[in-house]
């Protein structure tokens, strides 16, 4: 799929925050609502957008740890 000036944007924007409004999008974009809309299907159904997804912060949720991971590749 090829990207446009406006898929751009509202990926960039959706990089920042993902739930930012639909309209807000438009409105960063100068395109409709229903434009955005849209293009969002298509960058989901293109693979473009694997997902939606929450980043948690592990210290709000109580946890407080340290890993160390140690990889022995065999050649």
């Amino acid at each position: 799929m090829k990207l446009d000036k406006y898929d751009r944007i509202l990926l960039q924007a959706l990089q920042e925050d993902g739930r930012v409004p639909q309209n807000e999008l438009g409105q960063r974009a100068h395109l409709s609502t229903a434009a955005v809309n849209r293009r969002l299907k298509l960058l989901q159904a293109a693979g473009v957008i694997e997902r939606f997804s929450a980043v948690l912060d592990p210290k709000a949720l109580g946890y407080d740890l340290t890993v160390i991971v140690q990889v022995k590749a065999e050649s």
